[in-house]
C-alpha cells in the first residue's frame, strides 16, 4: 500500500478493492496489518476523517475452522478463501 509520493510501508503481497468511500485491504502477513492498522487512523485525522469503529476489523481468512471469523461481508457479497481450478487458496466472494 502506497500512502504517498515515495513512502511505502508494506513490501509483501497486498490487496485492495474500493468503493466510493469503502474499502478493504487484505495482507499477506499478519505484521503488516497491524502496522497499516497503527498508521491508518494517523493517515485519516490528517484529512480530518476517521475509521468506524463497527465497520473496522482484522479478519484472519485462514484460521482454523470454529476458532473466529473465516469470511467477511463488503458491498453485499461475501468474501472468503476458496480454492483455485488447481487446488491452491484464492480470494473468493459470492452474493
Amino acid at each position: 500500500m502506497v500512502f504517498g509520493a515515495n513512502t511505502t510501508i508494506v513490501k509483501r503481497e497486498k490487496y485492495y478493492r474500493g468503493y466510493a468511500d469503502d474499502f478493504i485491504l487484505g495482507f499477506e502477513k499478519k505484521e503488516d496489518v497491524m502496522r497499516v492498522m497503527k498508521v491508518l487512523p494517523k493517515r485519516f485525522e490528517k484529512y480530518k476523517l476517521n475509521l468506524h469503529p463497527d465497520k473496522t476489523k482484522v479478519v484472519d481468512l485462514f484460521t482454523a475452522f470454529g476458532q473466529g471469523d473465516r469470511s467477511f461481508d463488503f458491498l453485499g457479497f461475501t468474501h472468503f478463501i476458496g480454492k483455485s481450478r488447481n487446488g491452491s487458496p484464492t480470494a473468493s466472494a459470492k452474493i
